[in-house]
């Protein structure tokens, strides 16, 4: 299992804001689904198997995903940070291309894109994780940041009566790792955060709703000093009292991997897990 680079918690320099919403943000793509009267949006990012590119997420994100799908709904676009804000990649998810779970006790997914996706998301500026870069650690304390779009963040608003652009905010949220719960052996990471510091728009922030599916990262320093992230986990559920839970990268990635190697040595036989 790969593992983090260890710094004690003084050598971690912890800082909060819009630089890690720039270094961070051209990882990150949003899903975008609406009809006529609501829309709905997710966080998710970018992951790069080899070749192959996917859009990872919660897992109850692509089951609410998959049930959109399934109904009136057929304005999807992708939503990379790394573009302007705002900008619309139209999207048609395919069914057969998503795999996720989403059992109460383990919650992620992931969904291929397809070459004219890919093209598109590079064009924007896009650039995904690598699967090889996918860390584990052990560490507690500082030194933690997920990134995602809170629901609140998110103004529809006129704008999109007008058929323009729509507005969201981004944060980089500082996280506290703590000990994981024991549930025979699943796979899980614990964090804590704190809302009452996190304001958008001369706002507290309320709520984290809308963030699952947004990466973590664990930040260190290198042997030089330098600031290095390295990709943990996928944020998929909050508590009252600031919890935040989490499926470790490296569980999903070795899914991942599973599920290239038995498409390619069976190409018409990959079952769906979705």
């Amino acid at each position: 299992m790969n593992e983090e680079p260890t710094n004690s918690p003084a050598e971690v320099r912890e800082f909060i804001g819009r630089d890690h919403v720039e270094a961070l943000k051209k990882h990150f793509v949003g899903l975008y689904a609406a009809n006529d009267v609501k829309a709905f949006f997710f966080s998710g990012f970018l992951l790069n198997a080899g070749d192959v590119w996917f859009w990872c997420s919660a897992g109850h994100c692509f089951k609410r995903l998959e049930e959109l799908m399934a109904s009136k709904i057929s304005d999807f676009n992708l939503n990379p940070l790394s573009e302007k804000v705002g900008t619309r990649i139209p999207f048609r998810p395919q069914a057969d291309l998503i795999r996720y779970l989403d059992d109460g006790k383990v919650d992620f997914g992931f969904m291929e894109l397809d070459e004219l996706y890919v093209r598109n998301l590079k064009a924007g500026g896009a650039v995904p994780l690598s699967i090889e870069d996918v860390r584990w650690t052990r560490r507690k304390g500082g030194g933690f940041i997920v990134l995602g779009i809170p629901g609140e963040s998110v103004d529809l608003g006129p704008m999109r009566e007008l058929g323009q652009e729509f507005e969201f905010t981004p944060i980089a949220m500082h996280l506290e790792r703590i000990d994981d719960e024991d549930d025979n052996g699943l796979p899980s990471m614990n964090f804590r955060f704190d809302r009452r510091i996190h304001v958008i728009k001369g706002q507290t922030l309320n709520s984290v709703a809308g963030m699952s599916g947004g990466p973590i990262f664990g930040w260190y320093l290198d042997a030089s000093g330098h600031e290095k992230y390295v990709p943990l986990a996928i944020q998929y559920g909050w508590d009252s009292i600031g919890t935040i839970r989490a499926t470790p990268l490296v569980f999903v990635s070795g899914i991942i991997k599973h599920a290239l190697e038995a498409s390619r040595a069976n190409p018409a036989e990959v079952p769906d897990e979705g």
